[in-house]
């Protein structure tokens, strides 16, 4: 599979705000809520909270963050939910490049 930049959505508060008001949230995995942050003019949600990756997955962030989120769902919608979830990270393409260190120093 080969993406290019234009198959590629960043997602902003205008644009989700947009995809919602247009009955497209499901398609996204976005679900009307309130959102405070939409009242914002300047303040995109997205960019505020990107994640450190470095110690994130250095960390054992991510491992723990995907065991909490499947077991959130597990409860609250059962094996239905954590299915839909298990399928969606199943669909992110892998990077062959990418270099996992264990131990540096």
């Amino acid at each position: 599979m080969k993406l290019t930049q234009q198959d590629i959505l960043f997602r902003t508060h205008e644009n989700m705000k947009e995809m919602v008001s247009a009955g497209q949230g499901k398609e996204y995995s976005v679900h009307y809520v309130k959102n405070t942050f939409w009242e914002f003019p300047n303040l995109n949600i997205y960019e505020a909270c990107v994640p450190d990756h470095m110690h994130h997955i250095d960390l054992g962030l991510f491992k723990y963050q995907l065991e909490f989120t499947q077991e959130i769902l597990k409860k609250v919608g059962g094996l239905e939910l954590q299915k839909i979830f298990d399928k969606r990270l199943r669909q992110i393409p892998r990077f062959p490049g990418l270099k996992l260190l264990s131990k540096v120093g």
